[in-house]
């Protein structure tokens, strides 16, 4: 089949948009945003019609495990036997009918249309007959509580809200449980597999669910420039709705970082482009916390794109000091320079990695203390990288160690004695976190682990939030913007990973 040459729809609507990305990923290897971002730069859609699109085309693809076994359940055709594009239209109907609660009759109708656009004898009539079967099959839409939840018949679309089937679904929990958790939560079955036998059922369930949430949109406030204050007194302006999370990390750094709970872009909230802020996840500002950088310092990030950790470093050192940046290509490099330049640093130099040799010569002296966020399997943020899991194979993620340790070992070496390396991944995997850290000590007596840390990704629900009042300023939205919400509250979620402050004797 990958061999055939696969058609694409006509764009004349939102949804033909959000058709041709999944087959451009699926057949073309293009990543999701990558297609989209191309799409959306030479046309005249609209900030909803983009969301819209946006949401079909990471949901269609966040559950494409799930969205095939229900069409399997429910149509006479295995998904092999069905033409690509046809099938394309059958995932993104069927993902506004169970996961979006799409009204029946837009997600019917217009996928059928598209159908009938393909101009393949029969198609109409079979997306539509699946579509209906399914309609049919769907039992009630419904919050659920404690005890309530039906593993073999619900769908869980958020973790508190099921669609329920009047048929039985998915495998039985109990004597498969690794089938019940690749079917029902779209993940591959490997991959649950080694999740159930690290982690043990429960855990590994609750992290398919937080890697199934909505990823969350964390602030970090640029201190060099703004405070937490700041940022929320032009988030209430804005009238958007967010809350504040504390980062404590075990060496005594504290800080506070904004979570933006109203559905916005934030490059587009006042402050960006004047630097008051860098976007980046709860969890991955907690590495840069760990490593402490104090103004003056010389510190290295040897996999720095696209700066959020060195912006950090630069933020923490007061812009006092010096911060050598290395990646591998010139783009991710111009990335970090972009990057640092809207915060307002200079103290932070780029260098392709290639060329790493010839500057540490020219600095001719060791650094104080380095970071190093290696290139891992992802698996701490498949909520935000939604092909991944798709993408991944057993060999990436032991594969990965060989890279890792390396270059685990050359921040090492480039370290003053009595400075300090911090190692991170966005991994929850412990064959690339603690066991390619005690690996490496148990090789290496000189360095020594101070502490370590595994964050698995984390949702929480919260209950609609209220108008902003006087007294009240950690969140605000409006109850009308609230109201349109596809679910009637907001869920809270964070990215996981891992990181190991290490010090050199």
């Amino acid at each position: 089949m990958a061999k055939r040459k696969i058609k694409d729809l006509e764009v004349s609507r939102p949804r033909d948009i959000a058709v041709n990305a999944l087959n451009a990923f699926l057949f073309g290897k293009t990543l999701l945003q990558d297609y989209l971002d191309r799409q959306f730069g030479s046309s005249d859609l609209t900030p909803q019609d983009r969301r819209f699109i946006t949401e079909l085309v990471n949901g269609t693809c966040r559950h494409l495990i799930t969205l095939d076994h229900i069409i399997m359940k429910f149509s006479n055709r295995p998904i092999k036997q069905i033409d690509p594009l046809v099938l394309q239209i059958l995932r993104v109907g069927l993902y506004q009918l169970v996961y979006m609660r799409t009204p029946d009759f837009a997600s019917l109708n217009e996928s059928v249309g598209q159908a009938r656009e393909t101009k393949y004898t029969g198609a109409a009539g079979f997306v539509n007959g699946v579509l209906r079967n399914i309609q049919r099959g769907i039992e009630i839409t419904c919050n659920i509580s404690a005890g309530e939840y039906k593993p073999r018949f619900d769908v869980l679309i958020d973790g508190k809200t099921v669609c329920r089937f009047n048929k039985m679904l998915f495998p039985d929990k109990k004597s498969s449980p690794d089938k019940f958790l690749s079917i029902a939560f779209s993940f591959p079955k490997w991959l649950v597999e080694r999740w159930i036998k690290t982690f043990g059922f429960e855990k590994a369930y609750d992290l398919c669910i937080a890697s199934n949430s909505k990823p969350g949109i964390w602030l970090r406030p640029n201190t060099v420039r703004s405070s937490v204050d700041k940022i929320k007194q032009e988030l209430i302006e804005q009238g958007l709705n967010f809350s504040i999370a504390d980062i404590k990390i075990e060496n005594g750094s504290t800080t506070q970082a904004v979570e933006l709970l109203s559905r916005t872009n934030p490059a587009k909230i006042n402050g960006f482009e004047q630097g008051d802020f860098y976007i980046q996840d709860w969890m991955a500002q907690h590495p840069v916390l760990a490593l402490d950088p104090k103004p003056g310092q010389k510190i290295l990030d040897l996999c720095a794109a696209p700066g959020g950790k060195s912006t950090h470093i630069a933020a923490l050192m007061n812009n006092e000091g010096y911060i050598l940046a290395v990646d591998t290509v010139r783009k991710k490099i111009e990335k970090i320079e972009e990057n640092y330049q809207r915060l307002g640093f200079d103290i932070i130099e780029c260098c392709r990695v290639d060329a790493l040799e010839q500057k540490l010569s020219e600095l001719d002296s060791l650094f104080d203390a380095a970071i190093v966020d290696v290139p891992c399997s992802n698996t701490g943020v498949l909520a935000r990288r939604v092909e991944a899991r798709h993408l991944l194979n057993p060999s990436d993620i032991n594969g990965n160690t060989s890279l890792q340790g390396e270059l685990l070992e050359k921040a090492c070496s480039l370290v003053k004695p009595g400075g300090k390396i911090v190692y991170s991944t966005c991994s929850v995997d412990p064959i690339e976190n603690q066991t390619l850290v005690h690996t490496f000590l148990k090789d290496h007596s000189e360095y020594e682990l101070i502490s370590e840390c595994t964050i698995m990704p984390e949702v929480k629900y919260l209950k609609p939030p209220k108008k902003l009042d006087s007294e009240n300023n950690s969140k605000s939205e409006s109850p009308s913007k609230a109201s349109r919400d596809i679910i009637s509250y907001i869920h809270s979620c964070h990215d996981g990973g891992y990181y190991a402050l290490i010090s050199k004797k």
